[in-house]
């Protein structure tokens, strides 16, 4: 079984054992609680008595069912972040970069990430739609969190960093996510980038890979410090 098919049965069993727990130490509590209101109240007739159990157990199911309305509500997104992913591709004319990302896509999964700046345990469904294992990083797409505006991210693929993370590591859109990843540094499309006063940018090399480029930054901020260099593409996609 693929990982992220392990994922997607694994928070299923999580979702199952909640509820479990929830009706076997909520509902005793619930009907105990009813049972006393019902004695209370003798003239109560059924249909009463009905909407009073209603008022009783609903609340204890309610909660959990909000919690993972959300979760259950995206399981057919799969298929629109795919047509997403395919689309931006459809518009990169580097064969080599079209390539690279497609061997280290996956099946769309969702998992429940923690976000840092809500209330205590608060989390938000990403969906994984890249994983580079050797970094241990992925992108994922959540339209809560940075999103709807940044709704594609890096995020690490195992704990302990499970979280959604900071602002920085999130994109408008897929490919800013990809060059901004571990996983593009695989790719020999670097190149230097003088930058002018006028704020424009130039690139001064030929392309080649991330740490030869990153040696060539270096060497030119060291001969020139007046000037700014760094490192970049070349490839025409969309930028913020």
């Amino acid at each position: 079984m693929r990982r992220s098919e392990l994922t997607l049965c694994a928070n299923t069993r999580t979702c199952a054992t909640q509820m479990v727990i929830i009706l076997v130490f909520s509902v005793p509590r619930r009907l105990a609680s009813w049972l006393r209101h019902s004695q209370s109240t003798r003239r109560c007739d059924r249909q009463s008595q009905v909407l009073c159990c209603l008022k009783v157990f609903l609340p204890c199911i309610a909660c959990r069912v909000d919690c993972h309305y959300r979760y259950w509500n995206m399981a057919t997104n799969a298929q629109i972040l795919k047509a997403l992913v395919e689309a931006e591709l459809a518009q990169l004319g580097d064969a080599r970069v079209v390539a690279h990302i497609r061997s280290l896509l996956i099946e769309p999964a969702p998992i429940l990430r923690d976000w840092d700046y809500g209330d205590e345990g608060q989390k938000y469904v990403c969906w994984t739609v890249l994983e580079h294992q050797s970094s241990n990083t992925g992108i994922a797409y959540c339209e809560e969190g940075f999103g709807p505006r940044s709704p594609w991210g890096l995020v690490a693929l195992m704990r302990p960093h499970m979280s959604i993370g900071m602002d920085a590591a999130w994109y408008t859109t897929f490919l800013q996510a990809f060059f901004g990843s571990a996983a593009a540094t695989e790719l020999a499309v670097w190149r230097v980038f003088r930058t002018h006063q006028s704020g424009v940018r130039t690139p001064i090399t030929s392309e080649g890979s991330w740490d030869e480029t990153w040696k060539q930054v270096m060497e030119f901020r060291r001969e020139d410090p007046q000037s700014t260099y760094g490192c970049d593409v070349s490839i025409v996609f969309e930028r913020e």
